[in-house]
């Protein structure tokens, strides 16, 4: 958090979130149900407040969260490599250990990881069945190859254009303009590509820190 405005922003979410979970805990202590889904914040460091809900079966997830930073990235990641170190050596470990976090997955019956260093650490917590997935993929019926719309005559197939051979490769970027996010090597991805002359439109979509360099 860099400015008081984001830790205020922060602090009112916790509070929000933690109301909403008095409240959803309340409901269920009165209702059973057959499944319970309980779609987290988005980090297993939270735990589930849920064990105590009764139902056929308790879906918790899609979580991340533990994951470890690859050594070779670090130096991309600028200002956050340093934390990024104590990160994957210290916090991300003790998670494993985390008594009070282990309880809360007891009555967990399905887990949701979006990578396996989170799927290895919540099967180390205790949960019996733990699933790896993509929580943000794209349908694959909406993913058109070349090949298909050459056959159709087309530049597009069900209303939906379709890059040709001769097009700029478009890519997107998407997330928080901050070092640990990787935006260096984007940049640097960018600049190879641009180097090689090979042609592309990188769409950058987010706000952060690292605006003016980017810009």
């Amino acid at each position: 958090i860099s400015s008081p405005d984001g830790l205020s922003a922060m602090m009112s979410f916790h509070r929000s979130n933690q109301a909403w979970i008095d409240e959803a805990s309340a409901y269920l202590s009165d209702h059973t149900f057959d499944v319970v889904h309980h779609v987290s914040g988005g980090s297993v460091q939270g735990g589930s407040p849920l064990r105590d809900v009764k139902a056929g079966a308790v879906v918790f997830g899609p979580v991340g969260g533990g994951q470890r930073a690859p050594w070779r990235s670090i130096p991309y990641l600028g200002g956050s490599g340093g934390s990024e170190i104590v990160r994957s050596l210290l916090w991300a470990p003790a998670l494993g250990r985390r008594g009070k976090l282990s309880r809360s997955f007891e009555n967990i019956d399905l887990a949701l990881a979006t990578n396996s260093d989170t799927a290895t650490l919540m099967t180390k917590l205790g949960v019996r069945d733990v699933t790896v997935m993509l929580a943000d993929g794209i349908d694959s019926d909406d993913v058109v190859g070349i090949d298909e719309a050459s056959r159709a005559g087309v530049g597009g197939v069900g209303g939906r254009r379709v890059r040709r051979p001769s097009d700029p490769l478009r890519l997107t970027w998407i997330g928080r303009l901050a070092p640990r996010k990787g935006v260096r090597t984007m940049l640097q991805t960018a600049s190879e590509l641009h180097r090689r002359r090979f042609p592309f439109v990188l769409d950058i979509i987010g706000d952060g820190d690292m605006m003016p360099e980017v810009r």
